[in-house]
């Protein structure tokens, strides 16, 4: 039967939105996958996540809380369906710490309240307050969250994106220094090992590195690394990429603790882009945490523009 959702909203009629939970099967990470995708198709731009951090939240967040031992936030994740079928939002969470994530199609925008009104009631058993991370273009969202008793808080991240028909700084590699994908088991261990020295955690290891690495967007071609002269990891990141839409995204970047102020993360971020830009996608995309994080004068010297921010907004609950 086909979907008729689209047809009764343009006659002005209600239809019926079932909600459900979310069954941590492939159909149903697939189909907020396929949602994330036709949303940007839509909009051309990031109105929901883009596929990379969906994959990223599955395959490695929620990997390192089941190695963890901690699967209490599956509960949290509830799908929203038309009584055709078709996924029109999701409600989730990303880092399990009381915050929501909302993600709506496009057309089903009015969804939202009911959706917010669910997460609140569930986080109200645990916890004072509750908060989600909001585009600054997303003014709809906003207006909403004012009604519901939010307020805007602080910058939660920027997220920048380079056009790939402009051109590339030629930024030479320092001799002896090269950039190449990862491949044999001693690389996933030098891997694991720099990603622990960037970003100070130990919860990524090399069994949620195998996880990360069955993502559905995950090409062991696009997990580069830059190499030093003596075999050293002194860079990394993985490039995401989009297919239907034509675009990459870069998740994590990162150069090593001792190797850094040299110039490495510049000569690597622009070795990327090259790299896409031949294979002739339109638009890479970078996020970042607000100021003063490290990568924010990288990105932008290397040519990353048309910085989105995004808020966090909180709501007691009490």
């Amino acid at each position: 039967m086909p979907d008729l959702s689209p047809l009764l909203m343009l006659m002005g009629l209600e239809m019926k939105i079932i909600e459900r939970e979310y069954g941590n099967i492939d159909e149903d990470f697939l189909e907020i996958r396929n949602l994330l995708i036709e949303s940007y198709t839509i909009k051309k731009s990031f109105f929901n996540w883009g596929v990379a951090r969906w994959d990223i939240v599955r395959y490695r967040v929620q990997a390192e809380n089941y190695v963890n031992g901690n699967k209490n936030f599956l509960q949290k994740h509830r799908l929203w369906e038309t009584e055709a079928g078709k996924l029109v939002g999701a409600t989730l969470t990303e880092n399990n710490d009381h915050d929501v994530v909302i993600i709506v199609h496009p057309d089903f925008q009015e969804l939202e309240d009911r959706m917010f009104a669910w997460a609140e009631q569930l986080e109200s058993h645990s916890s004072k307050n509750i908060k989600t991370c909001v585009y600054a273009q997303n003014e709809k969202r906003q207006v909403l969250l004012k009604k519901r008793g939010y307020e805007k808080h602080s910058e939660a991240e920027y997220t920048r994106s380079f056009d790939l028909s402009k051109n590339v700084k030629d930024i030479e590699l320092p001799k002896g220094f090269t950039i190449r994908h990862v491949y044999s088991p001693i690389d996933f261990e030098n891997r694991v090992n720099i990603y622990q020295n960037v970003f100070q955690s130990k919860r990524f290891d090399l069994e949620v590195y195998k996880l990360l690495r069955q993502a559905p967007a995950y090409q062991i071609e696009n997990d580069l690394v830059m190499v030093s002269p003596d075999g050293q990891f002194v860079g990394f990141c993985i490039v995401w990429v989009d297919d239907t839409n034509n675009f990459a995204e870069i998740e994590p970047f990162g150069t090593h603790s001792e190797f850094r102020n040299m110039g490495l993360g510049k000569a690597l971020l622009t070795g990327v882009l090259k790299r896409l830009k031949a294979r002739k996608l339109d638009r890479v995309y970078i996020g970042s945490g607000p100021e003063p994080a490290l990568g924010n004068r990288l990105y932008e010297s290397v040519g990353f523009s048309d910085k989105r921010k995004a808020y966090w907004w909180v709501k007691d609950l009490q």
